[in-house]
């Protein structure tokens, strides 16, 4: 059976295809993501409240969001836990300085973006946001595949698990 297409047909449909197509052309872009809500990342994953008190006292929560804006590398924040935290002497942290706490976050964050893969791969050591020119303060990275890394700072070992966010430019 053919079909007929009359006249009117054919111009609500040559009609409608062009306002269809000036629509989507006019429609706003996607606006850029947000910043980076650091905060925001470490309570929902709920147990880094004395990380969050490290980051906002020292106000390097305030620099790892700034430069976040301005830095093509990225970053990447190894977040101990609250648990990784008391397992240290009591008032260990209580006793460090001020400098001695920036040192102790910076430690725990790279000044480039890597994912649990990149983690797998990389060239140890890894350098810090402590990491000075002789190299020291470096992290070394071990693992089996998948989502199993082993991270040791030379003293202390520990596996990393389950990332809190794995997005340019952060990795928590």
């Amino acid at each position: 059976m053919a079909s007929t297409c009359t006249p009117s047909t054919l111009i609500l449909l040559t009609l409608t295809t062009f306002l269809i197509a000036q629509a989507q052309a006019q429609a706003p872009a996607p606006s850029p993501s947000g910043a980076v809500n650091l905060t925001a990342i470490l309570e929902k994953g709920g147990q880094y409240t004395t990380l969050m008190k490290l980051l906002k006292d020292t106000q390097q929560l305030t620099q790892i969001e700034s430069q976040l804006k301005s830095n093509s590398q990225g970053f990447t924040l190894f977040a101990p836990t609250d648990n990784a935290f008391q397992s240290l002497k009591p008032g260990a942290l209580n006793k460090l300085s001020d400098d001695q706490k920036v040192k102790l976050i910076l430690f725990h964050v790279t000044p480039k973006y890597y994912t649990i893969s990149d983690l797998l791969t990389v060239s140890n050591p890894v350098r810090t946001q402590a990491t000075e020119k002789e190299g020291t303060w470096g992290l070394n990275f071990t693992g089996q595949g998948g989502n199993q890394v082993n991270i040791s700072t030379g003293v202390v070992q520990t596996q990393l698990n389950n990332p809190l966010r794995e997005k340019f430019p952060l990795a928590v």
